[in-house]
């Protein structure tokens, strides 16, 4: 069997293994699937990989051979949901149009883990000095602290800490040094009805991404791209006689793009008596202002800071919004938190519930450090782009990269990442799989 028809039978059968992470309606990937993911990996490799669980989660990792230096592979088996509705494709069926292979987990992140298996093949059949680790957590999506932060921990007790980490967990087919923290702020507020006299309307606004194939809210660009809640937001601030009665959207999870949000609301004058929310009005109202915060970083980003709104629920007389932040920041500082304060303060929303969950660090990697020359070596011997670039999107990096350990993030190309029909392109996950493989023996040598 060829490399590419091997990658794709392995892409496939991962692919029909649903791991869909979502909290919000409590599923996670189960024991049954990891078991049958790491079935898989282990044919390929001719190998018994271990299991490591953390609150409910697994990681599926081996460590092979002994000695300096170690090199840890990551990537993880966990997918965002799916809107079924948006989607041409089954995407939980490798569907292979021309040069692109559709399915949820094909470019994140289960295509990542078929090209580091197969990079693996071949460098485990020669003589290798040091130690390979390779780790496919189950967690990654919701924030990694279960799965790779989990497992950093059992390599310091273990004295396995890595001296380089490779994440398939990028795109590109470039190596990735830089990667802005993950910060996520909800606020609450309780319900205000009241009785307004007027004409009931509503409408939709839909999302609009000018330049990327992708939903991830990373990648979100103000000024190019339209999200959805926030256009809403600014149509409320200059409709001052609106008022909301009730808010629906297509919502995913924290980091996705809702690809449309509908309101129903009454416009004030002459006509009938509605019941409308004063509190949900004001709450939408103020996320545009709070979108367009200046954050102190600590590093410059070529993203700066993004600041999005994704997720809205409302239960039991509350309304909760979810911002997902992104900033070059190990911790955002208080000064977040006081001017929210200050926004609702001035549209007189007194009544707020305001958390902040702070990130767990940033990928921050010289460009001249080692890893990083070895993977431009690579990158010339493949006849591929010379050069690294920042990512938007947080990766399990960051629970290295804090400790000084060099770290890069790379991927083949596709799109639609977090979105409806992911794809990855074919032949790019053949040369991410010579470049993992190329890179592992130049620096086991």
């Amino acid at each position: 069997m060829s490399n590419e028809n091997g990658i794709l039978n392995l892409l496939s059968n991962l692919i029909s293994i649903i791991t869909v992470n979502d909290p919000f309606r409590n599923i996670r990937p189960s024991r049954n699937a990891v078991d049958r993911i790491k079935a898989l990996i282990d044919e390929a490799l001719d190998l018994d990989s271990k299991l490591f669980e953390n609150n409910g989660y697994y990681t599926i990792y081996n460590v092979v051979g002994s000695g300096k230096p170690i090199v840890l592979f990551l990537a993880h088996y966990d997918t965002v949901p799916v809107n079924i509705s948006e989607w041409i494709y089954d995407p939980f069926k490798l569907t292979v149009k021309g040069s692109k292979a559709y399915g949820r987990g094909a470019a994140d992140d289960k295509g990542n883990i078929v090209a580091i298996v197969y990079a693996l093949r071949e460098v485990l059949k020669e003589k290798f000095c040091g130690t390979i680790i390779y780790a496919f957590t189950g967690d990654e999506e919701i924030g990694g602290r279960n799965g790779t932060l989990a497992f950093r921990h059992l390599l310091e007790k273990k004295g396995l800490l890595p001296d380089f980490v490779v994440n398939g967990d990028g795109s590109g087919l470039i190596p990735i040094v830089r990667r802005r923290n993950t910060f996520i702020i909800t606020i609450s507020v309780p319900e205000e009805k009241i009785i307004v006299k007027g004409r009931r309307v509503g409408g939709m606004f839909k999302v609009r991404i000018c330049a990327k194939e992708t939903r991830h809210s990373a990648y979100f660009m103000p000024g190019v791209d339209s999200h959805p809640l926030l256009a809403l937001s600014e149509y409320l601030r200059y409709k001052r006689n609106l008022f909301l009665i009730n808010l629906s959207g297509s919502w995913v999870k924290s980091n996705v793009i809702p690809s449309r949000v509908t309101f129903n609301a009454v416009k004030k004058g002459s006509g009938n008596e509605y019941e409308v929310d004063v509190s949900l009005t004001k709450l939408i109202r103020s996320l545009i202002i709070i979108s367009r915060m200046n954050v102190k970083t600590e590093l410059d980003s070529d993203y700066g800071v993004t600041i999005n709104p994704n997720i809205y629920v409302y239960k039991d007389g509350v309304h909760t919004i979810k911002i997902d932040v992104r900033a070059m920041s190990k911790k955002l500082p208080n000064t977040v938190h006081e001017r929210i304060k200050s926004i609702f303060s001035n549209i007189g929303l007194t009544k707020v519930d305001i958390k902040i969950k702070d990130g767990s660090g940033y990928l921050y990697t010289e460009e001249d450090s080692y890893l990083v020359r070895q993977a431009l070596d690579v990158q010339k011997m493949l006849s591929l782009e010379e050069a690294v670039c920042e990512l938007a999107g947080a990766s399990d990096s960051r629970f290295f990269s804090p400790l000084g350990i060099q770290c890069i993030d790379y991927g083949p190309t596709g799109g639609n990442v977090h979105g409806p029909n992911e794809y990855v392109n074919i032949k790019s996950l053949v040369k991410a799989k010579n470049f993992y493989a190329k890179l592992a023996q130049k620096i086991l040598k």
